[in-house]
């Protein structure tokens, strides 16, 4: 009996070694695929960072262009303003010297033709 009992200690002694040997296999492929994995995703995130910033870039020179283009229309309409300001006051002189003009034709014509003067009541 004392016989059997040591050879079944000694298969189980094999078992227990054959399973230690696969457990270590299984864990090293795990680790390996689990390495491969977390490279992958790693990869995948820094694409997904560069594409990221690479937008973010692009939309921020975007916006840099159409922020200048406003200032530059600001000012360009700031500039018209100004010049319509000039504009409307030599206009305004202009005017003011032609009515000056017609009041001195009309008083002239009145002083060449008297019957053209309208009569005090």
């Amino acid at each position: 009996g004392m016989r059997g009992g040591s050879e079944l200690s000694e298969g189980e002694r094999l078992n227990s070694v054959k399973l230690e040997h696969i457990a270590n296999e299984f864990n090293f492929l795990l680790r390996q695929q689990l390495e491969d994995q977390r490279r992958h995703f790693e990869h995948e995130l820094s694409d997904v960072k560069r594409q990221a910033e690479r937008k973010f870039q692009a939309q921020k020179q975007s916006l840099e262009v159409s922020v200048s283009e406003a200032k530059l229309k600001q000012t360009v309409v700031q500039d018209a303003k100004v010049r319509l300001e000039q504009a409307n006051k030599k206009f305004a002189s202009l005017t003011s010297k032609l009515d000056a003009v017609k009041i001195r034709k009309e008083r002239m014509q009145a002083l060449q033709n008297p019957r053209t003067l309208t009569k005090p009541n």
